[in-house]
């Protein structure tokens, strides 16, 4: 049995049947008759310039015109990623080209490793060679030098059309960021590469540029502060007016949204203003020539109205969707806290060079210090990053110690801004990963303590879990209102205990009446045997006090992706230990990793 589908011939719109467009034709219309030679073309590529050449014939070439320019594009790209990789790109850096080609801006799903760094990379020099301007944005200053080094490295194969590229960091001398600024602000250049510190201390001498595009490696980090959002919007290309017309849709939307959550009717009014600010906004849209942006994938749900700027705007969302594609062996072995360094030290002295070593969030420079001593005391050259103490990256990108040691943490140095596929082969974790916070919940973010909340609900009676539900959406709806500063404010003001005034005032107040709720509960037995039993939380007494200990997987799966990443032969194959002296907490991170992929087999 034939279908025929309504609206999908490629080339006027119409109806086509299924066997026309599974052949890569546009409908009888358009083109009633096929060429043999077109049929037996296998080729896509060909067979589509083909269809074109037929359509132009005809005299019906429509919308096909720019399927086959598409194609053309992307050939050339592809092109050109050979020439300065040696390789061809993967399916996925293909399909993201093909994105930006057609003036697409989105949000790059894909794991570490995968080639989304170096898709940024070598975009920017293709559409800088064409005497387009493009950006890229990184969260530190260590990957901007690495993204410097392979922008030489690639630009060397380029003969002709090579593009002017500035690199800006803080590393540079005073004079040479002087004479940098003024180029940047002159334009003077065709690829321009900063951390995102830059972007927000600098803006100004940027702010009458545009650009063709915009790579932001690691949105996360750009999004900390929300004003970011506007001067990325505008360096694409927006104006005031139209950021403005965009907000005021966002409220409204939000206003709608309420309504119908509460099963109320909403407003003529609210519906009015609407649809005359959508009119308003499409029509401005439809008027604006703008670049295209492209942010590798955000691991962390950014807050506030401005993010909902990219979905007016751009079309896209900068949401907390993440892909997981390892092929790394995850193992681990049970040790006993006075063996754990003696089985670390055989086990770097066994796997040689190149090793990451992670110790858990919170532990002292002055131990770091101490298992740099006990390493070399074995034969095994080792540093530490600690904090500003950054000398040991260096070293170990130059291959002078085997191993770098630093703190397992979500935003570290070592977990999202190293990026050395050639040197790094194992990581070890002396220790879980993890979070812990006291049983008096004062250093407990708000994000946290409603997850705390949802997980000890089994526990509660009915009027319990009423009470405790009817405030945690509240909560969750005050702080989805939330910048990423104000919730940084409230956060600090929680932990200091001073008072804030006005809105953030009342959240804050909510959060200590849930705080208390808390801890009433979490004092009973029944409630800590739920927390033991069905949630990720394993309880300890450490030093007299009581500590609800969660993995920190997320920190796990990020640092352990250091170890395996994307090459021309494939996903190369990494090694992660952890040495563990918890038992519990370590089948928590095992259950709760397997949940992020089902292709994670411990070991």
């Amino acid at each position: 049995m034939r279908a025929i589908l309504r609206g999908l011939c490629p080339n006027c719109g119409g109806d086509i049947s299924d066997e026309r467009l599974e052949l890569g034709l546009p409908c009888e219309r358009c083109l009633p008759k096929i060429d043999e030679e077109l049929l037996e073309s296998t080729n896509f590529h060909e067979r589509l310039l083909k269809v074109e050449e037929a359509l132009r014939k005809t005299g019906t070439l429509k919308e096909f015109k720019e399927l086959a320019k598409l194609e053309r594009d992307t050939k050339k790209f592809i092109e050109f990623f050979k020439k300065v990789t040696g390789y061809r790109p993967w399916s996925a850096q293909v399909a993201w080209a093909k994105r930006v080609l057609m003036g697409k801006s989105f949000v790059a799903l894909a794991p570490t490793g995968v080639g989304k760094t170096l898709f940024g990379i070598v975009m920017s020099l293709y559409l800088s060679s064409k005497g387009l301007k493009s950006y890229i944005i990184l969260p530190t200053t260590l990957l901007v030098k690495q993204v410097s080094e392979r922008l030489e490295y690639l630009s060397r194969r380029l003969r002709h059309h090579k593009p002017t590229i500035i690199v800006y960091h803080s590393s540079l001398s005073t004079k040479e960021r002087e004479l940098l600024l003024e180029r940047i602000s002159k334009g003077e250049f065709d690829l321009l590469v900063t951390t995102s510190n830059f972007l927000a201390r600098h803006f100004e001498k940027m702010s009458e540029l545009k650009f063709s595009f915009i790579f932001v490696d690691d949105v996360d980090s750009v999004l900390k502060s929300s004003k970011n959002i506007d001067r990325i919007l505008a360096l694409l290309g927006f104006n005031q007016e139209i950021l403005s017309k965009a907000l005021e849709l966002i409220a409204i939307k939000r206003k709608i949204a309420y309504y119908l959550s509460t099963q109320k009717e909403v407003p003529r009014d609210v519906e009015e203003s609407y649809e005359r600010i959508s009119g308003e906004v499409e029509s401005t849209l439809k008027k604006i020539r703008h670049g295209c942006l492209v942010v590798s994938t955000a691991t962390g749900r950014p807050r506030g109205l401005r993010v909902k700027l990219f979905r007016e705007l751009l079309r896209f969302d900068v949401g907390s969707t993440s892909e997981f594609l390892r092929n790394i062996i995850d193992s681990y072995k049970l040790v006993n806290e006075k063996s754990r360094e003696t089985e670390l030290v055989r086990l770097v002295k066994r796997l040689g060079p190149g090793g990451l070593i992670f110790v858990p969030l919170g532990t002292s420079e002055e131990y770091l210090n101490h298992l740099v001593e006990i390493l070399e005391a074995n034969g095994v050259k080792a540093a530490y990053v600690y904090g500003k103490e950054r000398k040991g990256i260096e070293l170990f990108q130059k291959e002078e110690v085997d191993v770098l040691i630093g703190i397992a943490m979500y935003y570290g140095l070592l977990v999202r801004g190293l990026d050395l596929p050639h040197i790094v082969k194992y990581a070890i974790f002396l220790g879980v990963p993890h979070f812990r916070f006291t049983a008096e919940l004062k250093e407990v973010s708000p994000s946290r303590l409603i997850q705390i909340a949802f997980s000890i609900r089994e526990a509660l009676s009915q009027d319990e879990k009423e009470r405790l539900d009817s405030l945690v959406v509240k909560l969750r709806r005050m702080i989805g209102l939330l910048d990423q500063a104000k919730l940084q404010l409230l956060i600090e003001a929680l932990k200091e205990g001073r008072k804030l005034e006005g809105f953030l005032g009342r959240l804050q107040t909510m959060i200590m009446e849930l705080q208390r709720i808390l801890r009433e509960v979490m004092s009973r037995r029944e409630v800590i045997d739920v927390i033991e039993n069905k949630t990720m939380t394993v309880i300890r007494e450490i030093n007299g006090r009581k500590y609800f200990l969660i993995p920190d997987t997320m920190t796990y799966l990020q640092a352990s992706g250091r170890t395996s990443r994307m090459y021309a032969g494939g996903l190369s194959r990494g090694l992660s230990v952890v040495l563990a002296s918890d038992e519990g907490l370590l089948k928590k991170l095992i259950k709760q990793s397997s949940l992020y992929s089902e292709d994670i087999e411990w070991r």
